[in-house]
């Protein structure tokens, strides 16, 4: 009798001290899930082209958006080409990340670049991806 209650009290032990294994397992898991989403997703579809640089951009720049399909956006909000003409009027803002679709015909970047350029003192870097 004494090896029975001795075999229960050790797997009873054991089921013990595994519950809380299993609630830290869940909770972590609900963390990562929740945590996993905190970067906001994309306002347009863009497929960035290709680089050798290596470069990383700054930190605090403020990114425009601009789709093959001609949409635009400011740090996820969409715009058109006369807001973000205005948008830069007496900011002290100096970084701006570029971030073009491979397929934005010239015609549609040229007039984006000239409205950054007439904006004032702005350092521009455009976001590429890797070559492979």
């Amino acid at each position: 009798m004494s090896k029975r209650s001795a075999a229960r009290s050790r797997r009873r032990s054991i089921d013990e001290n595994v519950t809380p294994l299993i609630n830290i397992v869940f909770l972590l898991l609900v963390f990562f899930i929740i945590a996993g989403n905190i970067a906001p997703p994309a306002t347009l579809a863009i497929d960035l082209p290709t680089s050798q640089s290596q470069r990383p951009t700054e930190g605090n720049a403020i990114t425009i958006e601009l789709a093959a399909d001609g949409g635009m956006a400011m740090d996820g909000v969409d715009i058109t080409l006369d807001e973000l003409a205005d948008g830069f009027m007496g900011t002290r803002t100096t970084a701006i990340t570029l971030k073009a679709d491979a397929n934005v015909p010239y015609a549609t970047l040229a007039p984006v670049l000239s409205a950054l350029r007439h904006a004032g003192d702005l350092v521009l870097s455009a976001r590429t991806m890797p070559r492979p």
